[in-house]
């Protein structure tokens, strides 16, 4: 069985954490005994060539990077034809909705190779607002692309709710997760028993993140209590207006960490060493430290925004109303009154669905079902 990855998001040689979660998608499918070859066409107006394809190949992972300055058409074509290689994809799938659509359609038209559509996108949500503000035409391209999908999966059920809000119908929707990694899962053996420890982990875009209502509630936190400290990893665009807003609010220094931006296997550390994990985001299309906190056996306080309501439950957390500082404060003074409650065995296991092992089994039953 051969697959075909057509993806507008894919780590390149100038962000390699760019669509880090696809590249897990397609290393999981690999893993689970799939031939996989993920094409990326990557625009950079300042090349001084036309195009340039980088290859890779890791186990059944194939991975064709093109590089292109001007055509994006020219760019599709040379990418297929060294696709085609290794012979002709049985099945396409298309990883977001965007331009590589267009090399979908061709595929399925000229060379009857079907596709589905795997969607990660945040502009479906009505706090992002991207879709809604897009070209009549262009709706109607990412309705046509839709409508002859065999399916579409989507990484949350909130993702699936606002795509059919949009009037982007299927009959066949369902849900596909998110990787985690091993090491992930590992973290929750190593538990720390020192001073309260709270951890966020976020881009800091305030739009999206709300940072600075989770450092108000931290704030109002500190009046009630001493014995927790928050640190915050990752950066951003709006990480000094946070800091700027905590000097404002004077949160006392020992209460707050700025960890910066850390490697995933620190960030699983970082987990592996706090006592709760914080999301306070106004929108998420999955919230990927969400499954990740979990697999690390940490109880989660978070807005009920991308998989929170659907993993958050008495086991694992408590989730709290968006934009709602007073409330977050008293859910996280709950939970550090409570952490006996929250075993991080039985946390750790609800996020098994996440595993790259169990990513990869379920997209290679999907694979056959569609072929």
């Amino acid at each position: 069985m051969r697959v075909l990855f057509l993806t507008e998001w894919y780590p390149h040689r100038d962000d390699s954490m760019f669509g880090l979660f696809v590249r897990k998608h397609a290393l999981a499918a690999a893993k689970a005994g799939v031939e996989v070859c993920v094409l990326y066409m990557h625009h950079d107006s300042l090349m001084q060539r036309a195009i340039e394809i980088e290859e890779n190949t890791e186990g059944n992972l194939c991975e064709i990077r093109v590089y292109y300055r001007s055509s994006f058409r020219q760019a599709a074509m040379e990418g297929y034809k060294r696709v085609l290689r290794d012979g002709k994809p049985d099945l396409c799938q298309l990883n977001i909705i965007g331009r590589s659509a267009l090399l979908a359609h061709y595929l399925r038209l000229k060379h009857h190779i079907p596709y589905f559509i795997v969607e990660h996108w945040s502009g479906y949500l009505p706090q992002n607002g991207a879709y809604e503000n897009k070209p009549f035409l262009t709706k109607r391209f990412f309705r046509y692309t839709v409508k002859h999908a065999l399916a579409v999966l989507t990484v949350s059920e909130i993702l699936e709710r606002n795509m059919k809000r949009c009037r982007l119908n299927h009959p066949h929707y369902g849900r596909i997760r998110n990787v985690v990694e091993p090491f992930f899962f590992a973290a929750q053996e190593r538990r720390s028993s020192t001073t309260l420890r709270l951890l966020h982990v976020s881009c800091f875009d305030e739009r999206a993140k709300n940072v600075c209502g989770l450092v108000q509630a931290v704030s109002l936190l500190a009046r009630q209590r001493q014995d927790f400290c928050l640190h915050l990893v990752g950066t951003g665009k709006d990480i000094d207006q946070a800091k700027t807003f905590a000097r404002q609010l004077q949160v006392p220094d020992n209460m707050l960490c700025w960890r910066g931006e850390l490697e995933p296997r620190q960030v699983a550390q970082e987990m592996g060493e706090a006592n709760l994990f914080v999301l306070f985001s106004n929108y998420e299309t999955a919230g990927v430290v969400l499954s990740e906190s979990m697999a690390a056996g940490l109880p989660i306080v978070s807005t009920p925004v991308g998989i929170a309501p659907e993993v958050i439950n008495a086991d694992t957390g408590l989730l709290t109303p968006v934009g709602d500082s007073e409330q977050l404060m008293n859910n996280i003074n709950f939970m550090l009154g409570n952490l006996q409650r929250y075993s991080p065995a039985i946390i750790s296991k609800q996020a098994q669905p996440f595993s790259e092992k169990a990513v990869g089994q379920q997209l290679r039953e999907l694979y056959d079902s569609l072929i």
